[in-house]
């Protein structure tokens, strides 16, 4: 770039004026080919540092130094002077965390991935009460070996048996089947525990908010509970499917019960706790 007098036109190499030939104290930038140059097409150059600037706005950003000189940009600094060019340098490390979340965002809305199964995401976690939620191992008596042997009960089985022996009942009246949600299953175990906590004298914590849950229903939710005492416990049971077939007859026989079991709703499931000697049982259907 170039650089001429406003006065008298002579060229000069820098903008440093006074002019050489008739002194006055302003320059105009060319081209080199005696045009000038646009002033949109120019920068602000630092002439310690070579930091190319937008506007005349000192200090240098780079140096500090208090002066800058207009001129044509070299394009060393594009980086910086180009935003979305920094933009993307920002982002780039967490470009593989931003095409994970795209990716379990889709698979959510697609129905492979449930809420449930994303931490943070899923449904509120249970309340802890005491007693036992998933198995428990209990000694009985066996009346044909007169002798004390261990039953390990798998609670959550218990309740899945429960819903087959109610849907076998359910197809045998001819009333509608229910499925089995899992997500529903959570519901149910949620607030069987709140009622194990509240029978063993702690604070409940409150029903959750259904919308919490992926429910596979836009119905309201009916839940039932119901406890079976017994000075045994759960070793009063040879094993999990006796238990299980308690818990159906004790669903069956109660009036609310029955009318839960044999509602039209078209999902349920049960939670079972065991707390000193008694099942908790919490039946619910949507």
């Amino acid at each position: 770039m170039a650089w001429r007098c406003e006065n008298c036109g002579a060229e000069h190499e820098r903008d440093d004026p006074p002019c050489r030939s008739c002194g006055h104290d302003s320059f105009v930038p060319t081209n080199g080919d005696g045009k000038v140059a646009s002033p949109e097409s120019l920068v602000w150059a630092c002439p310690d540092c070579g930091r190319e600037h937008v506007k005349n706005n000192p200090p240098c950003s780079r140096c500090g130094n208090a002066r800058l000189e207009q001129r044509e940009p070299s394009f060393e600094d594009v980086d910086e002077l180009t935003p979305s060019a920094s933009y993307l340098t920002a982002i780039k490390p967490y470009v593989p965390i931003i095409l994970l979340f795209v990716v379990v965002i889709g698979l959510t809305a697609t129905g492979i991935v449930s809420t449930s199964m994303i931490p943070g995401l899923g449904p509120p976690s249970p309340p802890d009460a005491p007693g036992e939620g998933d198995t428990v191992t209990e000694l009985h008596l066996d009346p044909t070996a007169d002798v004390e042997s261990a039953t390990e009960v798998d609670l959550d089985a218990v309740g899945r048996e429960v819903h087959e022996r109610l849907e076998a009942e359910r197809e045998r009246r001819g009333d509608p089947s229910k499925r089995y949600d899992s997500e529903l299953e959570s519901l149910a175990t949620f607030l069987n525990r709140d009622d194990v906590r509240a029978a063993s004298g702690r604070d409940p914590v409150g029903e959750p908010d259904p919308g919490e849950y992926d429910l596979p229903c836009s119905r309201s939710v009916r839940a039932y509970s119901t406890g079976v005492v017994n000075p045994r416990g759960i070793a009063a049971y040879q094993n999990g499917s006796d238990a299980a077939e308690m818990i159906a007859s004790a669903l069956e026989f109660d009036p609310s019960g029955e009318r839960a079991v044999y509602s039209a709703h078209d999902y349920e499931a049960i939670d079972v706790h065991v707390y000193e000697n008694e099942l908790f049982v919490l039946y619910a259907t949507c």
